[in-house]
């Protein structure tokens, strides 16, 4: 029997979310065969109270006679998880399977050893998911990639944006629609780099549909959607779904009061410790002047600020906190603008000095922010380890230490682990003519504190929810909290849920109480319980950094089990397909098989046997019985030959492929594997 071969190479190339730039875009689409085309790209994107479920369908054909290859790469947003990968042959589709990455890489392995055409996703130095298909002259092929991601609220507008620019080859068509649902209600739209007119559904200000066409699309650019919505009630806002399957219910509470129902926010006592060292000469320097000469203009005359430049050694601009008139600002800016770039690193002495500075400004809203471009190396303390230990005694003010982490030479999740363990998080500021920029954009989501030191409390069977207790909030951003509830009540009987906020505001503590009605017919939304998941995991990799051991095992066995629940990818699980087809059972059903995790194995299957069940655990085929493929398999006029209904025929095809999320934190965890294999 003679054979033809269709291969596939799928990878997944994925960093540390706050690695990586939202913007980065690597390799884009190319033919490289002329005779494949790129027919349509199908784009659908729910999103759900800031949760984004988004799918994207790429069908290609080959018009010609010899066997022709393209290549795709895509860009997913930065703490996005890739949810399913799927394969369409004809008129079956193909689902991927989420396992754990020894399990992927041991099933990966025996295929290779087989004989057996196989693709691996390596690292690099961006996120985003790259494949190529090789296709038969007459034959075709589909991919369809979801991903997942909460869309944060930044200065009081939502950004949903599709990295449209890795796609040098522009499809024949292209069709995009997004649903967008809010729970306060959407007040302003925008859609950038779209020359057409955009097709707008208003249902209410709570739920809209956006459809756009390829002809208005500027390929080059991304595609980016703003939104607002109305301020949030004061005490918050909840929304519920109950899983009538395992009898849970999940909800997720937003609490964001907004300046005037506060009365207006902290006075800051705030302090810049600002790496000098001999690799920020250059550009790196005259950004970093850029960013912090704009800072301080910013500054309002109530805060107070100081600025402590190390290299092996410290130095101050003043030895106490000054108030920030025009007089004073200047004089900080003639200091700056005369700073040169030499020396050693010596971190800890900065920052043990900042908290020094502060140690009697509990009573406003201290801040240290702190930018390094290296590692530390000179000073009292040196190590990760007892830099992180002796910082965290000192800061007895519960005092926020946000680090910038400037370039790529920095030790990231040293820097994420030192702002967790101090009230805040770590940016990674990426190199180029806009990193000055992304300097005072971060500045600008810490520059008015609202609250302090927000504590939550639920009554009324609430339980796994998180974050348990919150530093602050600043204005323009939002407070997420996602938990569980046990009901008592059933059918109609409505239970109820209480929330309690206390927080320290400029006039004192305060209390921000809400009761929500509850029950099992909230089944409307959903993503709440996708976005548990999602948050639970990305909440147990940033306790990845602060812990080792035993406990450190513990956290991953718990990331592995929830990704696989989910089906998302996550750095300790990949995605592992392998399809085998016959010239006998082209296009029949297949068996499906178990699993040898003792779980349902969706094998080779076609649509109509889809093992997921939920629109927020298969991908929504459209155009019949598998992604953009008619049921049949025959085109809308009925042949069969070309198209995308056309069969595989003759083809022969035996594939497997693993797509692997490898994120930067993977590189210290290696060794903890390693001994967990032992």
């Amino acid at each position: 029997m003679s054979a033809k071969h269709l291969s596939l190479i799928v990878a997944l190339i994925g960093l540390c979310a706050a690695m990586v730039p939202a913007f980065s875009v690597e390799a884009g689409a190319e033919e490289t065969n002329g005779s494949v085309i790129l027919r349509s790209v199908e784009i659908s994107t729910t999103i759900d109270n800031a949760y984004a479920i988004t799918e994207i369908t790429y069908n290609y054909e080959n018009t010609g006679d010899e066997a022709g290859e393209a290549v795709f790469s895509l860009s997913i947003p930065e703490k996005a998880f890739i949810s399913n990968f799927s394969l369409t042959l004809g008129n079956s589709t193909y689902y991927a399977d989420v396992l754990t990455r020894d399990e992927a890489r041991e099933r990966y392995d025996d295929a290779v050893a087989s004989g057996n055409t196989a693709g691996l996703g390596e690292q690099q130095d961006t996120k985003h998911f790259s494949f190529s298909v090789n296709i038969e002259g007459g034959q075709t092929a589909g991919a369809t990639l979801r991903y997942e991601h909460h869309i944060t609220r930044f200065l009081g507008e939502r950004s949903y944006e599709l990295f449209l620019s890795s796609m040098s080859a522009d499809p024949e068509s292209l069709d995009l629609s997004i649903d967008i649902s809010s729970a306060s209600g959407v007040t302003g739209l925008t859609v950038e780099n779209y020359e057409d007119e955009v097709e707008e559904i208003w249902e209410s200000s709570h739920k809209l549909t956006i459809a756009m066409e390829g002809d208005g699309l500027i390929y080059q650019e991304d595609l980016v959607i703003r939104y607002t919505e109305e301020g949030m009630p004061e005490n918050g806002s909840l929304v519920g779904y109950y899983d009538s399957e395992s009898e849970e219910y999940y909800f997720l509470n937003v609490f964001s009061p907004d300046k005037s129902n506060i009365g207006g926010g902290f006075s800051r006592d705030i302090i810049f410790v600002l790496d000098k060292s001999g690799s920020m000469g250059g550009d790196k320097m005259d950004q970093l002047k850029q960013a912090f000469l704009e800072i301080l203009d910013q500054l309002p005359e109530d805060d107070r600020f100081g600025i402590i430049m190390f290299d092996d050694k410290i130095e101050l601009f003043r030895s106490e906190l000054r108030v920030a008139n025009e007089t004073n600002k200047q004089h900080a800016k003639e200091y700056l603008n005369a700073q040169t770039a030499d020396g050693s690193t010596n971190l800890y002495d900065g920052l043990e000095k900042g908290l020094e500075m502060l140690a009697s400004s509990e009573a406003r809203a201290p801040i240290i922010v702190m930018l390094t471009d290296g590692k530390a190396n000179h000073g009292t303390y040196t190590s990760p380890f007892p830099i992180r230990e002796h910082i965290r005694e000192k800061n007895t003010i519960f005092c926020p230490i946000f680090t910038l982490g400037f370039g790529t030479d920095v030790d990231f999740e040293f820097l994420t682990a030192l702002s967790l363990e101090n009230y805040a998080k770590a940016q990674q500021i990426f190199l180029g003519e806009n990193a000055g920029e992304q300097i005072v954009n971060f500045y600008d989501t810490i520059s008015t504190t609202l609250l302090k030191r927000i504590s939550i409390e639920y009554s009324g069977g609430a339980y796994d929810y998180f974050p348990e207790s919150i530093p602050a909030l600043y204005e323009g951003s939002e407070n997420v909290i996602v938990g569980k509830l046990n009901l008592t009540g059933t059918g109609e009987d409505n239970d109820t849920l209480t929330t309690s906020f206390s927080a320290e505001t400029p006039e004192g503590i305060r209390e921000f109480n809400a009761t929500y009605q509850v029950s099992v017919n909230d089944t409307d939304h959903d993503a709440v319980k996708r976005f548990w998941s999602f948050a639970r995991i990305h909440q147990l990799l940033d306790e990845l950094t602060l812990t080792s051991g035993e406990e450190k095992d513990n956290i991953i066995s718990e990331i592995e089990d929830l990704s696989i629940a989910a089906h998302f990818v996550t750095p300790y699980t990949s995605l592992y397909l392998e399809v085998q087809q016959d010239d006998e059972d082209q296009g029949s059903e297949d068996d499906g098989g178990e699993d040898d995790t003792g779980g349902s194995d969706p094998g080779p299957t076609s649509q109509s046997n889809d093992p997921y069940t939920s629109p927020y655990d298969s991908p929504q085929p459209r155009g019949g019985g598998s992604l953009g493929v008619p049921s049949d398999g025959s085109d809308e006029d009925g042949s069969t030959d070309g198209g995308f209904g056309a069969p595989l025929g003759g083809i022969y095809t035996i594939m497997a492929f693993v797509i692997v999320a490898i994120m930067s934190l993977i590189r210290s965890n290696r060794n903890v594997r390693k001994k967990r294999e032992k």
